[in-house]
């Protein structure tokens, strides 16, 4: 009888933490991992003759690329504080906000781009290259857009608080090979850039769709 007892109750106990483990076991699932490769290409603004523009008070400037292949901003790359006479520059810590425009059929900034607001710090003592990273926008090219940017400080000294590398425009020779506008604030109208400056350098790459 005694034996009986202690048989049945090993046989309950061992269904009941039979029981209470298949319950507390993690059922995995597969998991589908993309093995897509990101194809990544890159459009340049760019010359061999460099103007060193200030944007002073506030000026705001873009530049037109047409040539985009379809897909969506990856990165830009500017040069800033590139001076050319150290003696005329007097550089102070900056913010600049990255400008993105629809284009328009005369090839003049249509509407501003719909994306959270996206502002660069430059300090007074960098110097060079910066690439900055645009994936979190997700800007959509379908092709062409006006890039450039927007100085944030306000420049009152006579000498260069802030620079961006430009592309030199030739006095003598009237075709262009970019197009660009400036404007001194939002409520001013786009201007097409006149002589030193034709366009902003810079290097955009695209994630291609």
């Amino acid at each position: 009888m005694n034996r009986f007892i202690v048989f049945f109750c090993l046989l309950f106990c061992t269904a009941i933490t039979a029981q209470d483990f298949t319950k507390d076991t993690i059922q995995l699932q597969t998991v589908n991992i993309s093995k897509r490769k990101v194809k990544i290409k890159s459009q340049y603004i760019s010359s061999f003759c460099t103007h060193h523009e200030n944007l002073r008070d506030n000026m705001a400037m873009v530049t037109l690329i047409d040539d985009f292949p379809v897909g969506y901003l990856h990165s830009i790359t500017y040069v800033f504080n590139n001076a050319f006479d150290a003696k005329t520059a007097d550089f102070k810590d900056a913010e600049v906000e990255l400008l993105f425009f629809e284009v328009n059929d005369d090839k003049t900034p249509g509407n501003k781009l719909s994306y959270s607001k996206k502002t660069v710090f430059v300090s007074k003592d960098f110097s060079g290259k910066m690439e900055i990273d645009l994936k979190e926008l997700t800007i959509k090219s379908d092709g062409k857009l006006f890039i450039g940017i927007k100085n944030l400080t306000k420049n009152i000294g006579n000498k260069a608080e802030f620079e961006v590398d430009g592309v030199c425009m030739s006095e003598k020779n009237s075709k262009r090979e970019f197009i660009s506008y400036d404007r001194r604030n939002d409520a001013s109208p786009w201007q097409l850039t006149r002589y030193p400056i034709e366009g902003i350098k810079m290097r955009v790459k695209v994630e291609v769709l």
